[in-house]
């Protein structure tokens, strides 16, 4: 949201808003200038049905230049931090009460985003970005991890905005009463140690209960954070699909889930619904060349090993590389 009246004050400007995770309850970090009493959290209730939202609780900021909310996975807490000055602090819904403010590391940022691995990122500037571990708990200055996750060196990041892909969409309800959620089928598929990307289009199998409704890929992320070291992968909302690479540590026998989240494009509000892509890495059987990924002789015993494992969504790694061709076999 951008450039609306804010309640409670008769002013407007730039503000984020976040919806917890029953989706009941939003909180919204508003600031207008530099007097801490223009400065606000406020929480509103919210009814995913219908779209009605009321205001639940106004609040005054414990500091000016308030920027980036977050709610904690419990929905308890909520997180306020400023785009200048560097200040952060954890407000409790029950008790109506500011913790003590903590700096985040630098003199701007701010950005707060909870990941999938139920942590809090706060992004600022520099190559790292702070992370709270335990949301949940209370927030102290020993629970804030400033150099918590390191993006690389040359990575400059100021705090206004995360990646898509880094977290799930912030609200995936499974249905309104006014449309039905589509219906993921999960997927499976096979890469290879030290092979090539391979693409997936995991839209194919899937469906919508609403004829008229269109899908598309809203985003992907990995199950298990650790499995990023890997492979990597990227995702085209455009065709459906999702691309895999292997990295060096992959070794085989390596399952590894990616969950996407499909969206319908129906009015008013769009549905989503969650689906997973089982990836096993595997090595190159000794008939293959692994820069082409063709065989050099008949397949024999591994072959089955290979293709037992891509039966299941009628996907080969070596059908593009034989499409057209001539075999001496006739």
């Amino acid at each position: 949201m951008d450039k609306k009246s804010c309640p409670g004050t008769g002013m407007s400007s730039n503000y984020h808003l976040k919806a917890n995770s029953k989706y009941n309850r939003l909180a919204m970090a508003y600031t207008h200038g530099t007097i801490s009493s223009n400065n606000r959290l406020v929480l509103f209730n919210f009814d995913i049905n219908t779209g009605d939202i009321s205001v639940f609780r106004v609040v005054a900021s414990p500091f000016v230049d308030a920027y980036g909310v977050e709610f904690s996975p419990n929905g308890n807490y909520v997180y306020l931090a400023n785009w200048i000055g560097d200040q952060l602090a954890q407000y409790d819904i029950k008790g109506s009460k500011f913790s003590a403010t903590i700096p985040y590391g630098s003199d701007r940022g701010g950005g707060l985003k909870l990941g999938p691995d139920g942590k809090i990122y706060v992004k600022r500037q520099g190559r790292y970005m702070g992370v709270i571990a335990n949301p949940d708990a209370l927030l102290t200055a020993d629970s804030y991890l400033a150099n918590g996750f390191d993006l690389g060196a040359g990575v400059s990041s100021s705090g206004y905005v995360f990646s898509v892909g880094l977290t799930p969409p912030a609200i995936c309800p499974s249905g309104s009463g006014l449309n039905e959620a589509p219906v993921p089928v999960d997927d499976y598929t096979t890469v290879f140690v030290g092979g090539n990307p391979y693409c997936v289009n995991v839209l194919l199998n899937d469906g919508d209960p609403n004829p008229i409704d269109k899908l598309m890929l809203a985003n992907v992320y990995f199950q298990n954070p650790a499995d990023a070291n890997k492979v990597s992968f990227t995702f085209n909302p455009a065709d459906s699909t999702i691309c895999i690479t292997p990295k060096a540590a992959a070794q085989e026998g390596d399952v590894i889930v990616l969950t996407y989240t499909i969206r319908d494009d129906a009015n008013p509000i769009h549905l989503c619904a969650d689906g997973k892509l089982t990836i096993l890495v595997a090595e190159y059987p000794d008939n293959i060349i692994k820069d082409v990924d063709c065989f050099t002789t008949p397949p024999g015993q591994n072959w089955s090993i290979a293709s037992s494992v891509t039966a299941a969504n009628n996907l080969s790694p070596y059908q593009s590389v034989v499409t057209g061709d001539i075999d001496g076999d006739g």
